[in-house]
């Protein structure tokens, strides 16, 4: 049986080993990075995009001309996590406090990389 380490033909180790040795790496992810920490993916269905044209809505110039575009869509992204961590409208009108996302394994790992020294872009 073939370690683990090597499973797919990918080689962990060596992987592993350029890392270690590296005094600083790049790690490139996508939205669905944090979908485990309660933030939805953008693109999926019921993804912010289906409700906000990101050409409209994340452009620069329609932002110097329309900021008000980008903090709407910024309110009901928060909104929505406040409502997948269980929140309510009534709680937030109520106590004036959001439901927020925690950071996931993935987040962590990021930390980790930078507590063993190693600038994280």
């Amino acid at each position: 049986m073939e370690p683990m380490w090597r499973a797919g033909g990918t080689d962990f180790a060596k992987a592993a080993t350029y890392i270690n040795h590296a005094s600083s790496i790049s790690i490139f992810t996508g939205a669905g990075i944090s979908v485990e920490s309660g933030i939805p993916d953008f693109r999926s269905p019921g993804g912010l995009w289906t409700k906000y044209n990101p050409y409209e809505y994340c452009d620069y110039a329609t932002f110097k001309r329309k900021p008000e575009l980008f903090w709407r869509m910024g309110r009901a992204l928060i909104l929505q996590i406040h409502e997948e961590k269980g929140g309510s409208r009534e709680e937030l009108l109520r106590t004036g406090e959001w439901r927020s996302a925690e950071p996931n394994a993935a987040h962590r790992a990021l930390v980790d990389f930078e507590q063993l020294g190693k600038k994280v872009t």
